[in-house]
Parts: C-alpha cells; sequence; structure tokens
C-alpha cells in the first residue's frame, strides 16, 4: 500500500477509504483516527484508532505466521488461537525463531542485489505489549469501573 497521508481526514474519508487486506491500511486508519480524535477531542475517534492498530497488529502477525510456516496453515488451529490472545502469544513465540532466521536469510540473498528493499524484522515482544495496552482504550471504562467498584468493596 503506498503511503497516503493520514492527517485531516474526514470520519467519512476514513471510514469509506478503499480496503486493503494489510497490516499497513489498518495502521494507517489507526492514525487518520487519532489524528481526528486529536484535532476533535473525540473519545470516540480514539476507540476507533485502538480497535484499528490492534487489526494492523494481528494483521501483521497473521501474515508472520503465513510465512514462518511456509504458507501450510491449519485453519482450525488459527480459527482456535484467534479467539485466545494468550493462545496467539503462544503460537507466535514458538514460530519466532524460524521467523527470524527466514528474515535475516531473506535479507543476506536481497544484499547481493542492489536496489532490493530489505524485509522488516518486527520486534515481536514489542509489538505483544502494544497490543496489550492497547487494549486499555477498548476496554477503559469497564476497567476504570471494576477498579472503583474494588477500591470501594462493592
Amino acid at each position: 500500500m503506498a503511503a497516503l497521508p493520514y492527517v485531516n481526514q474526514s470520519p467519512s474519508q476514513i471510514a469509506n477509504s478503499k480496503r486493503h487486506f494489510d497490516s499497513a491500511w489498518f495502521i494507517w486508519k489507526s492514525l487518520a483516527w487519532l489524528d481526528y480524535a486529536k484535532r476533535n477531542t473525540n473519545i470516540a475517534a480514539l476507540q476507533y484508532a485502538a480497535l484499528e492498530l490492534r487489526q494492523g497488529i494481528e494483521q501483521l502477525w497473521f501474515d508472520m505466521i503465513v510465512v514462518a510456516v511456509g504458507g501450510r496453515l491449519d485453519a482450525k488451529e488459527y480459527s482456535h488461537c484467534k479467539q485466545n490472545a494468550t493462545k496467539m502469544y503462544k503460537i507466535i513465540r514458538q514460530l519466532q525463531p524460524d521467523y527470524q532466521k527466514l528474515v535475516r536469510f531473506t535479507n543476506i540473498c536481497c544484499s547481493l542485489q542492489p536496489n532490493l528493499p530489505r524485509v522488516v524484522e518486527w520486534d515481536i515482544a514489542r509489538l505483544m505489549r502494544i497490543h496489550g495496552g492497547v487494549a486499555e482504550y477498548l476496554h477503559f471504562s469497564a476497567c476504570r469501573v471494576r477498579l472503583l467498584k474494588s477500591q470501594s468493596g462493592l
């Protein structure tokens, strides 16, 4: 996906943007919603930004898993783990060494040809921290209510 400007987009422009099936599209939407949220002090847009960011990370993980297993992905296992972040994290951690080797090998091969782009080796632990942290923005109201109840003894 070509880098599109995400600043000064309206909710209609963001919601109606042409759909792309890659993580960059979700990240673009997240940035556009975040920009809108800042410009308009809009909490709903902040939640949309958080949702799109999580979707972007999850799409990136899906792509990484498919690459790490050589394109062979058991649909039943994937659908089972996608409902549970802990299981998803476990699978990603298991595949991380293969993913890292593949990215490093690919970059070594690409270095032999002058104009080929490098493949990004994503910091999986950092992505997991961001993924978990974004949940605070999606569920913060419920978290605050639970915290207040626990502090008040209700």
